[in-house]
């Protein structure tokens, strides 16, 4: 399970929207000060993600939680977003090859290579369009809120949330 340290900023309906701040590695490692990723890094700051999950321990607004997502159901996610899409580039431009060379026997110049590979991406990303929508509220495929924070404190947030989500 991945865990991280959040804040609660609003809660309904069994789901509560949370504020984590975006962590980077960068300046922890001894090359920090020569590194142009850690200078990156410090020009962007810390920023802050709010993300709907699952409200498992009914908090209240302000809390401190830790927020933990299974491994395989990110790993699962990061290939499919990653990895489908390349695959089904390289595969479309290896059909499209084929297509001209050995049955039609016209000669393939990259022009063509590349339109079938912009199609195998836009064919992928559709199918990934798809396979998202299906798993959107897959409670496998969710943030779940675990437990309090280790400092159990509570804050008050100076701006409220007006919005639904």
């Amino acid at each position: 399970m991945i865990e991280e340290e959040a804040t609660v900023i609003a809660v309904a309906d069994g789901f509560a929207i949370i504020e984590v701040a975006r962590q980077s590695s960068c300046g922890q490692c001894a090359a920090a000060k020569g590194c142009g990723t850690s200078v990156f890094a410090s020009w962007y700051g810390k920023r802050m993600n709010q993300m709907r999950v699952i409200d498992a321990i009914h908090v209240a607004v302000g809390d401190h939680v830790i927020v933990g997502m299974k491994e395989d159901a990110l790993v699962k996610a990061s290939l499919l977003i990653y990895l489908m899409p390349l695959l089904s580039m390289g595969l479309f431009a290896i059909v499209g090859r084929w297509i001209f060379a050995e049955m039609l026997l016209i000669a393939v110049n990259d022009a063509v290579l590349l339109l079938f590979a912009v199609l195998g991406l836009l064919v992928a990303l559709r199918v990934v369009s798809k396979m998202q929508r299906r798993v959107v509220n897959n409670p496998d495929y969710q943030p779940v809120i675990l437990r309090r924070g280790a400092s159990g404190n509570r804050i008050e947030l100076s701006v409220p949330m007006s919005k639904e989500f």
